[in-house]
This record gives structure tokens, C-alpha cells and sequence, in this order.
């Protein structure tokens, strides 16, 4: 396989595409029921590298979260297949949501009420719904589920399908 189609290079675009994205990085390091209003992050990579603080993740967390209050969102790729061909490689890219429970409503514009869970998955529908993998077609919604974590923390698992990328370089 070219390093050129690696599943490794895969997960960092996606990263960038996310950390890319003010609004999704607002609704998972803000803790106010203000999220937008508050300023830029300036380096959104502070989600991932702030271990104490960490609210976007490309590992896998446990169930058992802590009892502080905050959002998190772990970027997986899951369920890696090769397609009839032998040539791509069919991938469920899995986005696990978990919001404090007392942080689910949140203030959005004009002072509408807003879900914060699902405020955070309309972001990954536009930052991921239109991406073009190195292989055939875009990222596409396949499902999702709701999510108990514990009695303080749920959130859902969105999941996207039909992500190829090509196994060998032509």
C-alpha cells in the first residue's frame, strides 16, 4: 500500500478539517450556555493536546467519564473493509458526542435555544458531508444513536459511511 493513500493521512485531514472549524470548536470548549459569543480560538489544536482538558480526541475514551463538566467528541475510523474489487477500501468513520448533561442547552443566535449535541452534529454534517475522500465519492450519513455514558454524561454516536480510499496507487 502507497503511503500516499494512508488511513493515518486520512485521520489527520479529517482533524484539520475539524480543528478548521471555529463554530464545532466553540460548542466543545466553551462551557457557557453562550458558546458562540465567547472569542476565537486561536489554536484549536488545544482540544487534542490539552490532556487535562482534552474535548477532541482520534482515541478511544472509556465510558467511564468523570464528573467534570464538559463536551467531548472522539473521532474513530471503524470498520475498515476492502470492497468486492480489491481496489478501495470501504470505512465507518464514527464521531461519539458526550455532553455534560447540564450543558446540552445552549444559547444560539437571536437568543433561540439550541441542543448543544446536536448542534455539535450539524457541524460534523457540514464539515464532514461534503468532503472528497482520495477515492470515490463524499462522506455520507449512515446512522446514529443515542448514547447513555453515565447518569451526567450522554450524547450520540453519528455515524459516516461509504468512505473509500484507493488500497494501491495507480
Amino acid at each position: 500500500m502507497s503511503r500516499k493513500y494512508s488511513v493515518n493521512k486520512y485521520i489527520s485531514e479529517i482533524a484539520d478539517r475539524l480543528y478548521a472549524n471555529q463554530t464545532l470548536c466553540k460548542y466543545l470548549y466553551y462551557d457557557q450556555s453562550n458558546p458562540l459569543d465567547q472569542p476565537d480560538i486561536s489554536n484549536t489544536e488545544v482540544l487534542y493536546t490539552d490532556y487535562e482538558n482534552q474535548r477532541l480526541m482520534f482515541n478511544p475514551f472509556t465510558r467511564n467519564i468523570e464528573d467534570s463538566r464538559m463536551s467531548k467528541l472522539c473521532v474513530l475510523l471503524n470498520n475498515i473493509e476492502s470492497d468486492r474489487t480489491g481496489y478501495f477500501k470501504q470505512i465507518s468513520l464514527d464521531c461519539i458526542i458526550a455532553c455534560h448533561n447540564e450543558l446540552w442547552t445552549i444559547t444560539v443566535a437571536d437568543q433561540d435555544i439550541g441542543v448543544r449535541p446536536l448542534l455539535i452534529w450539524d457541524e460534523l454534517d457540514a464539515t464532514l458531508g461534503e468532503y472528497q475522500t482520495r477515492g470515490v465519492g463524499k462522506d455520507k450519513f449512515d446512522y446514529s444513536s443515542l448514547i447513555y455514558f453515565t447518569d451526567n454524561y450522554t450524547g450520540y454516536k453519528v455515524c459516516y459511511r461509504s468512505i473509500s480510499l484507493p488500497i494501491r496507487a495507480e
